[in-house]
């Protein structure tokens, strides 16, 4: 009976805060590439795009790399708990520094 109370209550724990994404936002101040900007701008009109697609935007701890963009193109999220992980994946492996969630969908998670 324990097992299945902790495990309920960290289903409602998830279900409360979300996909469980919040420890990979970043914080702090930043300030984008113009490449930066471009991957960003480039984002927000895929998105718009691609209304029943998951989408998140990473970028470098120093705003001069993101995700590629271009990697939304291959496939379509349904799911928004695949999307941040690999969305910060993508732009590790693309950049080869750590980073960071700056969007979620439409919105801004980097805390300032």
């Amino acid at each position: 009976m324990k097992k299945v109370t902790v495990v309920l209550i960290g289903l409602l724990a998830g279900c409360v805060t979300g996909y469980g994404g919040e420890h990979l936002y970043g914080s702090g101040p930043i300030s984008f590439s113009p490449s930066t900007q471009l991957a960003y701008k480039n984002y927000h009109a895929i998105r718009s795009l691609l209304i029943d697609c998951k989408m998140a935007f990473a970028v470098t701890l120093d705003g001069q790399g993101s995700t590629p963009i271009l990697e939304y193109g291959f496939h379509c999220p349904r799911y928004i708990e695949d999307v941040v992980i690999s969305s910060v994946n993508l732009c590790e492996k693309e950049n080869g520094r750590k980073c960071l969630l700056y969007a979620v969908e439409e919105k801004v998670v980097w805390k300032q």
